[in-house]
Order: C-alpha cells, then structure tokens, then sequence
C-alpha cells in the first residue's frame, strides 16, 4: 500500500510525464519546420545565384548586385543550418518524446494499481526513468511559454480547470 505522499508522486509524475511529452512532441515539428525552411531557403537563393551568373542578358545592369546578395543569402542560410542544428534537434527531442509518452504511460498504469504489493519498487523505478529524462533533455533549451502552454492542456484533459 503506497503512503497519501507516494500516491500524489504518481499522479504529478503521470500530469508532468504527459505535459513533457507533448512538449517535445511539439519541439519535433517546430525543429523540422525550421530545418525545412532553411533547406528550402538554401536551394532557392543558390539556384538564384548559379541562375544569374550563368546567364548575363537577363538581369539588368542596375539589378547586377542580385548575384552577391543571392549567393550571400544562401550562405547564411546554410550557415545557420550548420550551427542551430534542427535536425538533430529533431531527433532527441523525438526521442525525448517517445520516452516521457511511456513514461506517462506507465505512471497511469501504477496509478491503476497503486494497491499491488511491488507499488512503491515500481514508482521508484518510473522517478529514477523520469529524473534520466530530465537530464537527457538538459542541452536543449527551455521554452518557458510553450511548456506552460502543454500544461493548461494537459490539466484541462484531466479535469483540473475550473471555469470562471
């Protein structure tokens, strides 16, 4: 039988699991939206720019610094595709995803049989996966208003909003 405290730590560790896996999930598809327009980006402005120095006849006299600015915005393009590195983003924070959706999965089963015999050895086990979680996700930054956003929702599909 787990103790009154042990039963509020399944229930905050199930919300905060669930809060943080719609977190990342979110995280997954900003980071390959980004990557996207970047990649998109690059393609256009140096298709722009071979475009223009392989053919001279149609770009006016007056318009001749498209060549620079073209090549230069595909650079800094790709640059900044190199050192924000989205993709990779992408990826731990699909992971980080995939591995709090369990985890939330998991606390909602021991919440579902907190009167079983090895309750308090599970619960230690899911706090021990949940602080792991929490370190892997330590070089990624915090984004204060989108957590809180994935909070109210959370909170909200579990009943604790109470309307004014």
């Amino acid at each position: 039988m787990l103790s009154e405290l042990q039963q509020k730590r399944i229930w905050e560790g199930w919300l905060g699991a669930e809060i943080r896996a719609h977190y990342f999930g979110d995280l997954v598809s900003r980071y390959q939206s980004w990557q996207h327009w970047l990649t998109v980006s690059t393609l256009v402005f140096s298709s722009a720019a071979f475009a223009a120095i392989l053919n001279d006849t149609w770009l006016p006299q007056q318009m001749l610094w498209l060549r620079p600015a073209a090549a230069l915005a595909a650079a800094v393009a790709s640059f900044v595709a190199l050192v924000f590195k989205n993709e990779q983003k992408a990826l731990e924070c699909s992971d980080l995803y995939a591995g709090w959706s369990q985890l939330a999965l998991d606390y909602q089963q021991l919440w579902d049989g907190m009167y079983l015999d090895d309750a308090s050895q599970r619960l230690a086990s899911l706090d021990k996966r949940g602080q792991d979680l929490s370190r892997a996700g330590l070089n990624l930054p915090e984004r204060r208003r989108l957590m809180l956003k994935w909070q109210d929702y959370v909170e909200e599909q579990h009943g604790l909003h109470v309307s004014a």
